[in-house]
């Protein structure tokens, strides 16, 4: 059986870290302090996490291959405690080459995915998410390979 590898369009990655801190612990740092503490956690704390753009959400590649995405979403975090703030922060990052492996024989592909707001995220209109599968055939054994360039877009900030 021949492999094909396809560009996927439509789903970008972002690095993203997520915590919580006392309300007075935040309200005592300064600007510059804050600042570290993210580039800090993005660095080496923070998990990789995909955007999904559903309207331009395709498979690019030598053979047409239909897709259809099935999208649930809730917020996979723990409820914050009063006097307590959740900070959650994420980097986007350009010229990310997301590609999927397809056998030959398979003409439609379905992304099944479990969406995480981060208690946040769909309030930016984000449909984010690092657990997903790809079902063909009655089977969930493709994977997802991302090559970025690693070059940030836009770092945010919610809190």
């Amino acid at each position: 059986m021949t492999i094909k590898n396809y560009r996927i369009n439509g789903i970008s990655e972002l690095m993203l870290f997520h915590c919580i801190l006392n309300k007075t612990e935040l309200t005592g740092m300064t600007p510059d302090s804050l600042k570290q503490i993210i580039d800090q956690k993005l660095l080496d704390e923070s998990d990789q996490v995909f955007l999904l753009d559903k309207d331009n959400f395709s498979f690019i590649g030598e053979k047409q291959v239909a897709s259809s995405i099935q999208y649930t979403e809730r917020d996979h975090l723990p409820e914050i405690e009063k006097d307590y703030i959740r900070l959650v922060f994420w980097e986007e990052f350009g010229g990310a080459n997301v590609n999927i492996d397809i056998p030959e024989n398979i003409d439609e592909v379905s992304l099944v995915i479990d969406g995480n707001t981060f208690g946040c995220m769909d309030d930016w209109g984000f449909e984010t998410f690092a657990d997903y599968s790809f079902i063909a055939a009655g089977r969930n054994s493709i994977f997802i390979s991302i090559r970025s360039r690693m070059v940030s877009k836009r770092i945010r900030l919610f809190i």
